[in-house]
């Protein structure tokens, strides 16, 4: 069960002294995963006496895909693949277990979970007779290993003369961009609620919160999570501790990068410092060494170009992240970024935009790109102040960034920016809709809301279960669809070949089969008609079972989990109640239909669930007082019994149906 708890009275889950959580796979961390489908993979070489090499594809599908409930599936999962790689190799010493070897039903569920990028398939062996588990290399480890130990080699390369200071700069630039780029686009711990990252990312912020109030450091929220993501990939562990230039030359490649490099590596080894007593933990050299170089790389240089361009947006790193794009794709540092918390206040941008005009000559004019319009108070503060032209363009986006910067290094005035920003940044949209031949389908409706019409939903599919029609049966707000009409998304992605409900939405072209209709078995024929239409069916069989699951019983026991003979007895009075005191005798099916409404009135209002929004309640209530006051009176029965009070919005819903057609 995924949660019980809205199922029980608060006062008696109070009263359960421990409640324990047990993570579903999907939640568990990545290298939890993984000791688990290990553990199981040599639990079934144990079993099967047998070494099994199973494929990383496989261990990485297994460990990406969103498993329902607990471990049971995966548990399944690894004994399937391995009893049925065993029947194609049982007598040999070793059996291979790999993507082919998962049960066909699951198969396309599991690998939609990953992507095969030209990933090498791998095995990984698991021996019953060692009783080991295997150590597993991970991807980002190797990537990072990889370009920290080419990194090593293009410094070496420098010091012993085989580059000249432009090429090593070159190669080293190329390589920073590469590692951050790997880190920042192969990993995923923000999505996965990755503990250990958001502590990172808060301790290097306040660290980079000092730096900029203590040494006025800028704040860049890239930089923040590009370092953070780096020491969660390493894990602060060593990539270098096997490598031999590393190993004999540390002290002097460290002593030449503060040579070459010396205000980036005191940033670095501020930030590191500050961070390492933060956390308690050490930091090691090889990750100043990378981080001073990708400080390098992003420390703030001033443009040749005359106008200066500033990308201000909403969010922990989105103007540092569209700055840094476009500065890399137009190969020069064109914008500087200020990212916004939301509850940063204009004030303080108007500050930070100060402090970075006081650094730069921006005589010829300042582009600010925004994220909205709200901002645009920025720029006239900000020009009553410096008496300079300020250009504001909103909605920023990759392309506008991108097409300004152009425009920046072509050397275009301010009135060329904003004539040719005006004229090419449209926004497109479009709805894609598809090819294929649409799907047929029922919708299901109720004036009284959702709940309703998803019951109804669960009965026509119940009664089509045994004989495979392929419709979709659809659930949709009645409001929606007596405005909108065929306006509505339904109309737009399916066939609809019906509407069920409590009411008729009056939709030209589509027929409408009243629920009380169903009930009495008037409108069965025509829902059979509707549906030989798709497939053929036998109709006896099909009426059968339109009957059984349209009866007045089935119905109130799926509107509630109440004993339906009770609420027919009392709901079935409460009726007759009414048309003694309106003076009045309800037809078969509206007497039907109400004893259901009443039913699932009395399951909301004990789960003191509401009902849709009437805001003409008040003047609805003065027209029809007298109704009004018959039906509270001849529902009392219902509120004695069920400890309720019905409120004016159900007793307005009853007599809604009172009112309606017949």
């Amino acid at each position: 069960m995924k949660n019980w708890i809205p199922l029980f009275l608060p006062t008696f889950v109070r009263r359960i002294p421990v409640i324990i959580n047990i993570p579903s796979f999907s939640s568990r961390p990545q290298n939890e995963k993984v000791q688990l489908i290990d553990y199981f993979f040599m639990n079934e070489s144990k079993v099967l006496k047998r070494r099994i090499s199973v494929s990383t594809q496989l261990i990485n599908v297994l460990a990406s895909a969103d498993m329902e409930g607990n471990i049971g599936k995966l548990k399944n999962l690894i004994k399937y693949s391995s009893g049925n790689s065993y029947a194609k190799f049982e007598n040999s010493p070793e059996i291979k277990v790999n993507l082919s070897n998962i049960p066909v039903n699951y198969y396309q569920n599991l690998i939609q979970y990953k992507k095969f990028e030209n990933e090498p398939n791998e095995y990984v062996t698991y021996d019953f007779e060692g009783g080991v588990l295997p150590h597993h290399v991970n991807k980002t480890i190797r990537i990072i290993k990889e370009l920290y130990v080419n990194t090593i080699n293009i410094i070496w390369k420098f010091f012993n003369e085989e580059f000249d200071k432009q090429q090593f700069l070159n190669h080293i630039n190329k390589n920073v961009d590469m590692l951050f780029d790997s880190i920042l686009f192969n990993t995923e711990y923000k999505n996965l609620d990755d503990s250990e990252y958001e502590f990172l990312v808060y301790q290097i912020k306040s660290v980079f919160d000092f730096m900029q109030e203590s040494y006025g450091y800028p704040k860049d929220g890239n930089q923040i999570i590009a370092i953070a993501t780096l020491l969660r990939s390493k894990n602060l562990q060593s990539v270098l501790d096997e490598d031999e230039i590393w190993n004999l030359h540390k002290s002097q490649i460290i002593s030449e990068l503060k040579s070459n490099f010396s205000k980036s590596y005191q940033v670095a080894t501020r930030i590191l410092s500050l961070l390492s007593s933060k956390m308690e933990r050490d930091i090691l050299q090889e990750d100043i060494l990378m981080v001073t170089l990708y400080v390098a790389k992003n420390i703030n240089k001033v443009s040749k170009q005359d106008l200066h361009a500033v990308v201000v947006a909403h969010g922990y790193s989105t103007a540092s992240s569209l700055a840094n794009v476009a500065n890399r794709m137009l190969k020069d540092n064109i914008f500087q970024s200020i990212d916004m918390p939301i509850d940063t206040t204009t004030k303080d941008i108007e500050t930070k935009l100060v402090d970075y005009i006081n650094t730069v000559n921006i005589d010829k004019g300042l582009i600010l790109l925004i994220d909205m319009g709200s901002l645009n108070q920025i720029g006239s503060s900000i020009n009553e102040k410096l008496n300079v032209p300020i250009l504001m363009i909103d909605h920023v986006s990759t392309p506008l960034v991108l097409n300004v910067g152009n425009m920046i290094l072509q050397n275009k005035g301010m009135n060329d920016i904003r004539n040719d920003v005006q004229l090419n940044n449209k926004i497109n949209s479009r709805i894609l809709l598809p090819h294929k031949k649409q799907k047929k389908a029922i919708i299901t409706c109720c004036h009284s809301g959702m709940g309703s019409a998803v019951q109804i939903q669960e009965i026509i599919k119940n009664s089509l279960k045994k004989f495979d029609v392929d419709i979709e049966i659809l659930p949709y707000d009645f409001n929606k669809l007596s405005r909108n009409k065929r306006n509505e998304l339904p109309f737009e992605l399916y066939d609809v070949i019906a509407i069920v409900g409590t009411a008729n939405p009056s939709i030209s072209g589509i027929p409408y089969l009243s629920l009380d209709g169903l009930l009495s078995g008037d409108h069965i024929d025509q829902l059979i008609d509707i549906l030989n239409d798709t497939k053929s069916m036998d109709y006896s069989e099909l009426r059968d079972s339109l009957v059984v699951n349209f009866t007045i019983k089935r119905m109130i026991s799926s509107v509630t989990i109440l004993d339906p003979n009770s609420l027919i007895q009392i709901t079935d009075s409460t009726v007759t109640k009414m048309e003694k005191l309106l003076s009045t005798k309800f037809k078969t099916n509206k007497r039907i239909l109400l004893i259901i409404h009443e039913s699932g009135m009395v399951e909301r209002l004990i789960r003191r669930q509401k009902v849709d929004e009437q805001p003409d309640l008040n003047e609805f209530k003065e027209k029809h007082s007298d109704m009004f006051k018959f039906v509270k009176q001849s529902l009392a029965p219902i509120e004695e019994q069920y400890n309720i009070e019905v409120n004016p919005e159900e007793i307005r819903l009853i007599i809604d149906i009172i009112l309606g057609d017949d």
